[in-house]
């Protein structure tokens, strides 16, 4: 339905690091399953709208740790704090009752560390410099999208940014 169209997807969990593997294109079913395919692919003249799909793996590389890795994944730090589920510490009825488990998950991953935009996010601001990028969707909370210069009319950042954060009662 799209002849001049290749959309490329890269799921969340392809996108770990600096490796980037598309599924299946609509131009052709060949997968690509290497980077130097992708590249190739991305170099054609039908590619207009690529969109990029990401999640804690893109950001593990610049060093801010994932929630789920078993030895150095957030929610295994939070063990100590017997909460109810994994994601109650970020939820807003359970931080008015019990803040202390985000101030750690935060202090300890991610405030006052000098934290720079990986390959993949500067991957992901070239597809845009080539005006092949129609959007980016990050899971991530950590700016590296924003200060690698993906503009905001391109990004998504799905659960928000510690950017926008603000006290609750202020």
């Amino acid at each position: 339905t799209y002849p001049n169209l290749i959309d490329i997807e890269i799921p969340m969990a392809q996108a770990q690091g600096d490796v980037l593997r598309p599924p299946k294109t609509m131009y052709n079913n060949k997968v690509p399953h290497s980077l130097m395919e992708i590249v190739e692919k991305l170099k054609g003249p039908h590619v207009k709208n690529v969109v990029t799909m990401v999640g804690a793996g893109i950001s593990t590389a610049a060093g801010i740790p994932d929630f789920t890795s078993a030895a150095c994944g957030l929610y295994s730090k939070m063990k100590d704090y017997k909460l109810p589920s994994n994601h109650a510490v970020f939820e807003s009825t359970y931080f008015e009752s019990n803040p202390e488990p985000l101030y750690v998950v935060l202090k300890e991953s991610m405030l006052w560390k000098d934290f720079r935009p990986t390959k993949a996010h500067y991957f992901v601001k070239l597809l845009e410099d080539k005006g092949v990028l129609r959007r980016h969707y990050t899971q991530n909370i950590d700016g590296l999208d924003r200060q690698a210069g993906i503009a905001s009319d391109k990004l998504i950042e799905a659960h928000g940014s510690l950017r926008t954060s603000h006290c609750s009662r202020c």
